[in-house]
């Protein structure tokens, strides 16, 4: 299985078959399960994924990692980290998952439902990959056998919860990210944004059209709560596109027993 660093041709497939479907809300999962025993072993499967060296002509690099069995696995197994709410900003990260922190595990998971939301489920799998230029996770397209590494930042909650300018934070954090090594570190990968300030109003539209030029980042998502309700968490993903100035943007409704989520159009070409 090879991984490949061009992930925006995919990403930008979710955008095309968006605005090719009009329709409204529609179940993306509806799962009944219960997991008996230790989650952290039934959740899991260890996979080998090969990368071809961009150093050594001919050769390949071997790289282990775990993918969660379904996003359904994955759902239950971030259900304590979400519900406590602090672990998702200092939380520790998983040992047995490529330490990834609870938020880029939540935040590839969200990326991967709007992706089989839009095309078909479990298209789009969440995996940790233990390879040092693989970024935070990689999402995995089960259909074409690619990985795309994502790189996370975190917009954190501000002391005292007082509120903040989200919009200057967003911006601040994707510019130090991008600063952290320009093309050789961002190229290929996917931003991924996670919001976790209170703050007034923001306009996803006017942070795409104020992302870096150039980007090197291959593609740029901002996730953050929406709100709670009824024990039923939903999350805004966002895909911005710097070209067009625009953002899409999905709803995900995590039901209150984690065992069935829901995806919502909210503005989408």
């Amino acid at each position: 299985m090879s991984c490949s660093l061009i992930v925006h041709s995919t990403f930008r497939k979710l955008s095309q078959s968006c605005r090719r479907n009009k329709r409204g809300p529609r179940l993306a999962h509806r799962l009944a399960l219960w997991f008996p025993g230790a989650q952290s072993v039934l959740s899991f499967v260890d996979v080998v994924w090969s990368r071809r060296s961009a150093s050594l002509s001919g050769t390949s690099m071997k790289y282990p990692g775990r993918r969660f069995k379904s996003l359904a696995h994955a759902f239950k197994e971030i259900e304590p980290h979400v519900r406590t709410g602090k672990p998702l900003q200092t939380g520790k990260p998983f040992g047995n998952f490529a330490r990834m922190l609870p938020r880029e595990v939540l935040a590839n998971l969200l990326i991967c439902a709007v992706g089989n939301f839009e095309s078909e489920p479990e298209r789009f799998r969440l995996a940790g990959l233990d390879d040092p230029i693989g970024g935070d996770g990689v999402i995995e397209d089960s259909a074409t056998e690619e990985t795309f590494p994502t790189e996370h930042v975190l917009v954190p909650d501000l002391k005292g919860g007082a509120a903040g300018d989200i919009q200057a934070l967003i911006l601040g954090q994707i510019a130090l990210k991008q600063a952290k090594g320009e093309a050789a570190y961002a190229g290929g990968k996917t931003l991924v944004v996670f919001v976790n300030a209170e703050g007034g109003p923001w306009f996803p539209n006017r942070v795409a059209k104020s992302l870096p030029t150039p980007l090197d980042f291959a593609a740029v998502w901002v996730v953050g709560l929406h709100g709670v309700e009824n024990g039923e968490y939903s999350y805004n993903v966002m895909q911005l596109d710097r070209e067009a100035g625009v953002a899409d943007i999905w709803r995900v409704r995590i039901a209150a027993d984690f065992n069935s989520w829901q995806v919502e159009r909210v503005q989408c070409r």
